[in-house]
């Protein structure tokens, strides 16, 4: 049975990337909101954890907005977010094995590990960085074309 696909050069991978992120900022959404419940049962507590949680779903969804605007500082924010969550999970993950009883779920690794490096790998793609407009990446895909012609 012959499944339809679409052809590789059809494949926005910026698009993939933008929606991977929309995707990190529903989870994000979806934490402020449980922040607000713990707000009105612990009191004041709670308070540091909705401001952070809050901030990061607002700083995911702008920059999710400018990928898919082609904004090269939004591309930017968002590779020097996603490491920045890998290095919080290395540091959590590594806190929890001195005191004990770190559990590592399989979503947990799928949401905190492998979407934020799946993001990371298609910015960085030289046809995505093309699609941004940066020097480095139009380079590339000019070489990647000049090759392609020449085939």
């Amino acid at each position: 049975m012959d499944t339809p696909s679409l052809p590789r050069d059809r494949l926005d991978q910026a698009a993939i990337a933008r929606l991977l992120v929309l995707f990190q900022g529903a989870v994000l959404v979806t934490a402020t909101a449980e922040s607000v419940l713990f707000l009105t049962v612990l009191g004041p507590a709670a308070g540091p954890g909705l401001v952070l949680s809050a901030g990061a779903a607002l700083l995911t969804l702008v920059t999710a907005w400018g990928l898919g605007r082609r904004n090269r500082l939004a591309r930017r924010w968002t590779i020097v977010a996603e490491a920045g969550v890998l290095a919080l999970v290395a540091l959590g993950v590594v806190v929890g094995l001195v005191i004990g009883g770190v559990e590592l779920t399989l979503l947990g690794l799928v949401l905190r590990v492998g979407l934020p490096i799946a993001v990371i790998a298609l910015l960085r793609r030289s046809d995505v960085r093309a699609a941004f407009g940066s020097a480095a990446g139009a380079r590339a895909a000019r070489s990647q074309d000049a090759v392609g012609v020449a085939a």
